[in-house]
């Protein structure tokens, strides 16, 4: 599998206390960052996210061609949660020209689903992305056993470790009889599908 990498950056003023990006880290990762499984792969591979001590939050910023531009660390904080402000989120997805980005935290509990907290966070980091002509992916909340994702394009989709510690995604928004249950996604859908559809979909409602 193709080995490709990724730039961590921190955001420091220059002596105008104007903001820019300083790469403090190249990781690899396999494959492309097309699906959740993909990026869920690369932050806990790189960034230990599924087992560290305390609650942290990163960007990641894509250009038009889904390719990452960078990684920023955003909040961190204690054993229950983080903060996650909106101020660093988009000074750096600006810096870097976003086309398109994901937020991601850790639960280092077992809880998997969203807080109502995380939920506040989602809707606003999705109001702004609008605002700023980004295309919010989703908000990636890891825990030890796998992952969600809360609001965006990937809305709903839900990933689990089985006994091998392989991931294995499906999207928990299906309406029921559209797929068996426990059946795991053979062919998850891309993030370029899923934001292709998550514009159709606002076609629509503009329209009304």
């Amino acid at each position: 599998m193709e080995t490709n990498k990724i730039r961590e950056y921190v955001m420091v003023k220059d002596s105008f206390s104007h903001a820019s990006l300083e790469e403090v880290g190249c990781y690899d990762y396999y494959g492309e960052l097309k699906y959740t499984d993909h990026i869920y792969d690369m932050l806990t591979r790189s960034f230990k996210m599924d087992k560290l001590i305390t609650e942290v939050s990163y960007v990641i910023a894509f250009d038009h061609t889904k390719t990452p531009k960078g990684i920023c660390k955003v909040g961190q904080g204690g054993l229950g949660e983080t903060p996650t402000p909106m101020q660093p989120i988009f000074t750096f997805l600006l810096l870097t020209g976003a086309s398109s980005f994901v937020v991601a935290h850790n639960h280092i509990s077992d809880m998997p689903n969203a807080s109502e907290s995380d939920k506040m966070v989602t809707k606003m980091i999705g109001m702004l992305g609008s605002t700023f002509d980004m295309e919010f992916i989703g908000h990636m909340i890891i825990n030890p056993n796998g992952y969600v994702v809360d609001g965006g394009a990937m809305d709903g989709i839900v990933g689990e470790l089985d006994e091998d510690g392989e991931i294995a995604s499906w999207n928990a928004n299906e309406e029921e009889g559209d797929v068996e249950e426990d059946v795991f996604l053979d062919e998850p859908k891309t993030i370029e599908d899923m934001l292709e559809e998550a514009r159709a979909i606002r076609k629509r409602v503009e329209r009304r």
